[in-house]
């Protein structure tokens, strides 16, 4: 398994519950280069990791004498130390650190900050908890709850800064890793390679580093310490500097840009701690941590955020964009590769939501399968390496709510997908992965399972696809001439569709079947290239999601007009044969399946065709179900098995 799997497994399961950081992490270079080590190191890296925890005494609170008191404070505390090491930060080593937080740093406290770490080296802990600790945070979580805040009003007496002097933001004395992944990425900055080698075994190991960093501790105390941090004493002191109307704020920030005497930098570290400025004032960090509480045990991990953009799913609209986050690779108990996405299923959408009846206010089944759609050719690109480039082919698809649509509130629906590769389909068996056979659970942190989907999906270069239409157009009447991408093809004129009140929609352009020129009992497709959803960017072939809607309204119109506005498509199974194309006539057939030959359970239960089997409940049966053909030169195309409820249900 490859070891970038394993790191991106051990991150979402393990290292941390911001999936921010998961997505960020996974492309920083000093977390990589620790977690590869300790891959290579140990095949229980995961664990290791999370019982792992770094502590660092800043050379604020080596000038204090603190050294030897946070030693003996986290033996008393419970913690085991496993390596000890005096470790010198130049300014860019602490910007290495605090590389996704000082963004709101002000400028003063950058400043300040350089002026620090030039004071003395600092003394770097690295700890673990005893076999025997039954917590149920990793160690570094306990380690910053112990710690306490960076505000000082925040701080308490049980907290390791509520014992040691100083009261300032920044003089806070010590500073630790908050989660796992925080304190693999701080080794990566803190050592070099073969350094951290020897921390890590040592931390296999269970290596003991008490008496080691208790006379570490002691040198550091008594080569750098004895200064207070006492404002009055420290403004005495700079005092013979100030000129003349000078504020206190103008003589620290003038001072700081200054060469002063070696003997006046910690009094203007600590006056300057006093008065300037210690962060920008608007905007909020670049990658925050999670709090504490995110680590209690059963509290669901939150959704992937960020990662992805609409041109990854080859959308041209901002509107049409359904997905806000996506997460990387990840190993289930099974040995599948995973991925999560959320997705935002708009309140209002000029198709998703133009419906009368009982659709009306409910989440559309198709509305979902465009965002479930768009997350798996997402996580294609960033969990199974496809180019943003290549073409994604779908060959099936399949849906279903589980108990019914979702009905809208005030608030955006925010959902989860997570999708399971049960197959990877690789290039010659064993080359790069071309395509998945996937199952995808749909749920909502809140309200918990709302459905699920399953299919089929491949994706080829743009060239490979050019030479795929090209032969597929040779065995058609529409001759072998070259697809949309280098000469457009001419679509058929557009027939007048049903009315849109037969298909349950407000806007006639949402209607997209028609009857003229259909024999008895069958329809034609009507195909809009210049539909701004179907068509929002340029196609050679109808589009999969337009064909699905007009299986949609097939079903339909075969259902009684006095009971239609009481029915929502809850299941829809479809198989694409062959792509369909917009220059020659589509033919929609549909068949109502008889009761006996149906599934039962439209929610939750066992699925026919391609749809995996149910196992979250059975329902009466209440459902028509139908299937619905687009023929095209006399073969069939797409086939799509349609199942239809009542709307209460």
């Amino acid at each position: 398994m490859a070891t970038e799997v394993l790191i991106s497994n051990a991150l979402v399961r393990s290292w941390t519950r911001d999936p921010g950081k998961v997505r960020v992490y996974t492309g920083d270079t000093w977390f990589l280069e620790a977690a590869e080590q300790l891959f290579e190191l140990t095949s229980d890296a995961a664990r290791i990791g999370s019982g792992m925890a770094t502590l660092l005494v800043k050379p604020d609170g080596i000038a204090t004498g603190s050294a030897r008191t946070v030693v003996d404070w986290a033996l008393r505390s419970g913690f085991e130390i496993h390596d000890a090491a005096a470790v010198s930060m130049d300014h860019n080593g602490i910007r290495a650190l605090w590389y996704h937080q000082w963004n709101i740093a002000s400028a003063e406290r950058r400043l300040l900050a350089d002026l620090l770490c030039g004071l003395s080296p600092a003394l770097l802990l690295v700890l673990g908890r005893s076999d025997d600790t039954d917590d149920e945070w990793p160690c570094a979580v306990q380690l910053t709850e112990l710690k306490g805040p960076t505000a000082p009003h925040l701080r308490r007496l049980e907290h390791l800064r509520g014992v040691l002097p100083g009261g300032s933001y920044l003089l806070n004395q010590v500073h630790s890793a908050d989660e796992p992944a925080d304190a693999l990425r701080e080794l990566g900055v803190y050592f070099p390679a073969r350094r951290r080698q020897r921390t890590f075994e040592r931390v296999v190991t269970g290596h003991d580093a008490s008496a080691e960093a208790r006379r570490i501790a002691d040198e550091l105390d008594e080569a750098h310490g004895g200064f207070s941090t006492e404002e009055e004493p420290a403004w005495e002191a700079l005092q013979p500097l100030r000129r003349r109307g000078e504020s206190d704020s103008n003589l620290c920030r003038r001072l700081l840009h200054e060469s002063i005497r070696e003997d006046l930098q910690w009094p203007l570290l600590v006056a300057g701690a006093g008065c300037l400025p210690m962060r920008t004032p608007s905007g909020s960090v670049a990658l925050a941590n999670p709090p504490a509480s995110a680590w209690d045990p059963g509290r669901p991990i939150a959704a992937p955020r960020g990662g992805v953009d609409r041109s990854m799913v080859h959308r041209r609209s901002e509107a049409e964009f359904f997905v806000t986050g996506i997460g990387p690779a990840t190993i289930d108990d099974e040995g599948c590769r995973v991925f999560e996405a959320a997705v935002q299923m708009a309140r209002m959408h000029p198709l998703h939501s133009d419906h009368v009846g009982a659709q009306w206010g409910h989440l559309d089944l198709f509305h979902l399968m465009e965002g479930v759609r768009q997350a798996c050719i997402a996580g294609g690109q960033t969990a199974f390496g496809a180019k943003r480039s290549d073409v994604f082919v779908v060959r099936s698809f399949g849906a279903e709510f589980s108990s019914g649509p979702p009905a809208f509130d005030g608030q955006p629906l925010d959902l989860r997908v997570r999708v399971t590769a049960d197959r990877e389909y690789r290039e010659n068996g064993d080359g790069p992965v071309t395509g998945l056979r996937a199952s995808i659970d749909i749920t909502d942190d809140e309200a918990g399972t709302v459905g699920r989907a399953w299919g089929t999906y491949s994706w080829v270069s743009r060239d490979s696809f050019l030479e795929l239409r090209r032969a597929m157009r040779a065995q058609t009447q529409g001759g072998a001439q070259p697809p949309a991408q280098n000469e457009p093809a001419t679509p058929l004129p557009l027939p007048p569709t049903v009315a849109e009140s037969e298909v349950l929609r407000l806007d006639p352009r949402s209607s997209v079947v028609s009857r003229e020129g259909a024999a008895p009992g069958e329809l034609v497709l009507a195909v809009d290239v210049t539909h701004p959803v179907h068509f929002d960017h340029p196609l050679d072939h109808i589009p999969g999601m337009l064909l699905l809607e007009a299986a949609r309204q097939a079903a339909l119109l075969t259902i009684d007009p006095a009971d239609r506005a009481g029915k929502v498509v809850s299941r829809v199974d479809a198989k694409f044969v062959s792509f369909a194309d917009y220059d020659r006539p589509v033919t929609i057939r549909t068949l109502e399946i008889p009761a006996e030959e149906s599934a039962d359970v439209p929610y939750g239960g066992a699925q026919s065709g391609a749809g995996p089997a149910g196992d979250d409940g059975t329902h009466e049966r209440d459902a028509q179900e139908y299937r619905v053909e687009f023929v095209q030169d006399d073969q069939v195309a797409t086939v799509a098995t349609v199942v239809v409820t009542d709307g209460g249900r």
